[in-house]
């Protein structure tokens, strides 16, 4: 039987399950887009769960690039930091303090 485990999915798992304060994903863009490569493009810095599930719906998040990623972010357990972060590698510290990245509250 074939399958793929997603990287993003099982690290917010993870992250769950230690009870992490704050889950970060790093990669090569400065945080979660809507409209993506559209002129109305809008980086999204501060977002709630609710926001991202309509966005999703919407089809702002394709499967191949920024879905499971989104994905990852709103299955990290509420009630928890959660600033789902997507940002550059060099960012992480000013993610971490709430100043680069996508910040889910």
């Amino acid at each position: 039987m074939d399958a793929v485990i997603d990287k993003d999915l099982a690290s917010s798992v993870l992250a769950g399950e230690i009870k992490a304060d704050i889950f970060v994903i790093a990669t090569d863009v400065p945080g979660v887009s809507i409209h993506w490569g559209k002129p109305q493009q809008r980086s999204l810095r501060k977002t709630e769960p609710a926001a991202l599930e309509r966005y999703m719906s919407e089809g702002h998040f394709p499967a191949g690039s920024m879905g499971p990623k989104v994905q990852a972010i709103r299955h990290f357990p509420s009630g928890q930091r959660q600033p789902g972060n997507r940002l550059p590698l060099e960012d992480i510290e000013r993610a971490i303090a709430g100043e680069a990245g996508t910040e889910v509250v």
